[in-house]
Order: C-alpha cells, then structure tokens, then sequence
C-alpha cells in the first residue's frame, strides 16, 4: 500500500509539473495619433511592469516588454491598459485577460473604450496558444495595443462589391501558416511576431484589420513558398509552392461561396533568393519566364473577379543578397520579373499590376520624403543594413551540411521541463522535411538562434536579412490601398 501511494504521489507531481507553465505574453504599443501620448499599463497580477504615463511621439511605437502569468494553472490575471493626449483629445482604454491554462494559455483583449484598437482591430480579440513548441522552447505571443487607429469603409474603394479576398504568397504576407505547420518552431515567437516574419504584423494583417465592413479574407500564403516546385538553378528542395496553395484553396470549402473575389497573388522572392553569384546572367530571362509562367498558371486557375498580382522590388537590396553577392543578378531577375507580370496584367481586363518600385526607391534613396509620407523614422544610413547583426558563413563551426546545422539550432537551447529530480522532456520531433531550407526561412532561424537584434528596429528597413520591419509592411499597406485599392489610409 505504501508503494502504490508513492506511485500515486510521484504521478501526481509530474502531472502537475508537466501541466503547469506559465503564460508568457509581450505588448507592443503604439502611437498613431498626429500629437504625442501617454499610455499607462496597470499589469495587476502579473509579472508585467507597471508603467504610468509612457510618453510616445505621433506614429512611434515600442515594445514594452514582457507580461506572465506565472500563478498556478486556470488562473486569470488582468492587465489595464490606456492611454491619453495632453488635452484629452485622444484617449482610450482596453482590457487585457492573461490566463494560464491546463491544456493552453489564452489571451483576452475586451472592454475597449475610445480611440484604441488591439491588432488593428476595434473589437474583442481572443488569441490561444501552447506554452512550448515540440522542440520545447518558449511560445511568447506578442500584441500590439495601438491609439488612434486607421479604419476606412470598402463600399468607396474598389473592394465594393468584393465578398472574399484571396490571399497567395510567401512570408511577407504570411499570418501564420508556416508557424502552424511547424507547431510554433518557425518563425520564433519571439523575436518573430506571433508567427509573422517581422517584428510586428505584416500587410496583409493590416488589410484585414483596417476594415469598417469585414470582408472575409482567406490567406493561404506560406513562409519560404516558391511559384517552382524544383528550380533548376538551386539543389534546394521546397516543399510549399504556389502549387500547394492552390491545392489549400481548392481544399476550403468556405472560399468558394462567392465568386465575388479578389485574388491578391504576392510570390517569386524566393525563387530568385537562392540564385547563386555565380549564375551564368544570360540565363535569367529563362528563370524569370520559368518562375512568371506559374503565377500566371494559377491566376487563370483561381480566376477571381477582380485580381492584383504584385510585383516584386528590387531583391539585389535585400542584406541577405549583399552577402551573397548576386545583387546585379537580383536586380535584374527582379527587373524581367516585373516586366513579364506588368505586360500580362495589361492584357487582361480584370488583373492590375501592383508595382513596388516606386514606394522601394523611395525608401532607399529618398528615405527622408519617405519618412514624411508615411510617418516612418528609418535613418538613411541604415538602409542597407538588418536589425540583426550576425555574419550568415560564420555560424557554422563543424562543417556539417545545411540541413544538420540548422536543425542543430533548432533543437539548441530547450527549455528543461523536470519531471523529477532524474528524469526530463527531451526535445520533440521535428520534421525538417516541412521547413524550405531557402535564405527566406534561413534568416529568420539565424536571427532566432544566433547573433543579436537591435533595440532601434524603428531605424531599419530590414528586421532580418530578408523580411521587412513593422513600419515598412504598414507603409507597404498604406501604398497598396490608397494606390491599387482606392482605400483611403
């Protein structure tokens, strides 16, 4: 009888141990009023810090910081969160209800009163999540509370009469699906935002947040997606394609209640990304044919009424081509790509060509008018360079192929989950076979895993070496909308 008690008591301890985890949570705010704020946050029970009048310049933001329940399992905490102008001309609270779960963590934003908004929306907003991802490391969600928020009515646009807006693309306009896919493990959240390659929301979750009437929007786009399923020019095996999201929306019975759609097709970074510096140039007008000839493939297969095909900017820019050294090769291909796409929009009477260089050179070399127009801060001598500082051929010590070293650090550095004093978790599977080893999902595993992020993201166009910052996705939604969309932003 006594073993059998002891039994039942060292189950019962690392039952409780295995379950309990606490709910850890960040919180970006952010000021998009014309005239400074102050916000205050009141972290009730939880390990928050309390901050009383924060002052934020017109259109700054900062992440304040981290906020855990740490309190026993199925425990609440309330989190109060507002803000105010000197005249009180702007003013705003929200609700925020951290709880720590059996099963899962839950975050609750309600009682939203005034000019304020929880992830570009005016209304409740729930979020679940798992405290560990398989390889056990931390999940920490990251939410931004912003005053003063942007809405606008479709019915005056040219998403009128629009009742679903489809979604294909790769990781700059990914909400999520990648994270899924992996169970959390890519992009890390954090420094990664909620599943987003950025360090805040991306543009698509802008689009769907910033408007008055919801139309429902369906995103099938992936994180490391390529319009080829194996291109020629890299040995690098992809396993999410334009292909396979075409396969998920022809799967998704709710995207086809309408034929009232706009498709909105964003993808071929990542085709031209790998190209090595050493491509022979006279071969990518035949790449940027091959890479164009899918998108087109899939535009006629989707065949939605209205659709915006969205050119691709200058990649040769990117930090992560300037350490590979094919930046004239990017350039061009970037070039050819757009050339192909524009052509095919104007020979159609329902496709319209997004064209993305004048908002990128701009944002390069006419950074301060930019800074003006889209209520950005980038410093001009930061263009160049990523968030994240870290040499990408200096991580690699041993010698081992792509595939074993960064799934070496994936797996390094798990969080110890003691079930008692001899035993632990080790870390769980993982599937390498479903993360595209191509440098857009290889910058954000480095700059999870290795080197350092700045504290100044504001300052940069790049938060990686690949995927834009916060500011600029939301001045890559203010272009897209008031440009292509006749949304006013």
């Amino acid at each position: 009888m006594r073993k059998l008690s002891l039994i039942f008591l060292t189950l019962t301890t690392s039952l409780t141990e295995l379950c309990y985890a606490d709910a850890r949570s960040q919180i970006i705010i952010e000021n998009n009023c014309s005239v400074p704020i102050s916000f205050s946050i009141s972290p009730g029970n939880s390990t928050g810090k309390a901050i009383n009048s924060q002052v934020l310049d017109a259109n700054q933001y900062i992440n304040v910081g981290q906020y855990t329940n740490d309190k026993f399992v199925d425990y609440n905490s309330t989190i109060d969160i507002n803000f105010h102008s000197e005249n009180l001309q702007h003013s705003g609270s929200i609700q925020y209800n951290l709880k720590n779960g059996w099963t899962i963590n839950n975050a609750n934003f309600n009682n939203l009163n005034g000019d304020i908004a929880i992830e570009h929306q005016n209304n409740d907003f729930n979020y679940s999540w798992h405290s560990y991802t398989t390889t056990l490391k931390y999940r920490i969600p990251i939410f931004t509370i912003s005053a003063c928020p942007k809405f606008t009515n479709p019915q005056n646009s040219k998403l009128k009469d629009i009742e679903r807006i489809l979604i294909f693309g790769d990781s700059l306009s990914d909400t999520g699906n990648l994270y899924g896919y992996t169970n959390g493990i890519i992009p890390r959240s954090t420094p990664y935002y909620r599943g987003m390659f950025s360090n805040g929301s991306v543009w698509t979750t802008m689009l769907s947040g910033t408007l008055e009437n919801k139309i429902p929007i369906s995103n099938y786009a992936v994180g490391g997606a390529t319009a080829v399923f194996e291109p020629s020019w890299t040995d690098l095996g992809l396993p999410y394609t334009i292909g396979t999201e075409l396969q998920a929306y022809s799967l998704d019975d709710g995207a086809h209640d309408t034929a009232k759609n706009l498709a909105i097709f964003f993808i071929g970074a990542n085709d031209y990304l790998t190209i090595s510096a050493n491509q022979d140039p006279n071969s990518l007008k035949n790449i940027a044919t091959e890479v164009t000839d899918k998108i087109i493939a899939a535009i006629k297969t989707v065949n939605a009424q209205k659709t915006l095909v969205i050119g691709l900017p200058n990649l040769g820019l990117t930090p992560e081509s300037k350490n590979i050294g094919n930046q004239n090769l990017l350039k061009e291909v970037s070039s050819l790509h757009n050339q192909i796409l524009k052509q095919f929009a104007e020979d159609q009477t329902n496709t319209e060509f997004v064209d993305m260089n004048p908002i990128f050179e701009m944002l390069v070399n006419d950074t301060d008018n930019f800074n003006k127009k889209y209520h950005t801060s980038i410093s001009p001598s930061k263009t160049n360079q990523s968030c994240w500082s870290g040499g990408y051929f200096s991580y690699n010590p041993d010698g081992l192929n792509s595939k074993e070293f960064y799934e070496n650090l994936l797996r390094g550095n798990p969080k110890t989950i003691l079930l008692q004093e001899s035993e632990n978790i080790s870390s769980g599977e993982l599937d390498m076979n479903k993360i595209p080893l191509n440098p857009d999902i290889t910058s954000a595993i480095l700059a999870a895993e290795t080197g350092k992020l700045c504290d100044n993201p504001q300052e940069y166009i790049f938060w990686d070496g690949v995927h834009p910052t916060y500011q600029v996705h939301k001045a890559l939604f203010e272009y897209i909308a008031n440009e292509y969309l006749g949304i006013n932003i």
